[in-house]
């Protein structure tokens, strides 16, 4: 019995050496090892603890989103109170001071709104919304008025309360707070 034609021309293919291609091999690699790295960085540290604070402990289970961040400081371990400006985990200006930070106003000025605000910090904040929003026109990306705040665990509610009116009367209404994740 013949063999039909298809057995006959293909009969010879399995004694050939074929080429693999190692071109496109390695543009599959090179994809595959650009997408774990950017998938490993994107779930890196977004947020460096500040030195000499002790951050109060939670059992938060969201990750924190990298954006502007400030040092609110009771002084007890550093020995200078205050608020600071933040960037890659050091303290950079010192936008009030203790004495601000801690006054608790009474009697008329109790009634008084600005006295719960933090004038250098508004400043600073007023001065990072409007450069936020002049990178929101040129390059598209939005302002959401996201801040983290690092505060020392002896930070008092008062001081708190001052830092997030401040924060919320200059745009910056998103608030997250750097804890230690307590197991």
């Amino acid at each position: 019995m013949a063999a039909p034609s298809n057995m006959r021309k293909n009969s010879g293919r399995g004694n050939k050496e074929e080429n693999i291609p190692l071109a496109s091999m390695m543009d599959i690699f090179t994809n595959m090892l650009l997408f774990l790295i950017m998938s490993y960085s994107a779930t890196g540290l977004l947020v460096e603890q500040v030195d000499s604070l002790e951050l109060p402990q939670s059992t938060v289970e969201t990750t924190p989103r990298a954006s502007l961040a400030i040092v609110v400081d009771s002084g007890k371990l550093s020995g200078v109170p205050g608020v600071y400006a933040e960037e890659k985990g050091k303290r950079t200006d010192q936008l009030d001071d203790g004495a601000t930070l801690s006054y608790v106003p009474s009697g008329a000025d109790a009634q008084n709104p600005d006295a719960m605000s933090l004038p250098g910090l508004g400043q600073f904040l007023a001065q990072k919304a409007a450069e936020l929003k002049d990178r929101e026109a040129q390059l598209g990306i939005p302002f959401d008025g996201q801040i983290t705040i690092q505060a020392d665990a002896a930070v008092d509610y008062n001081s708190i309360l001052k830092v997030l009116k401040t924060c919320g009367d200059h745009e910056f209404s998103m608030t997250q707070f750097v804890v230690i994740k307590k197991n």
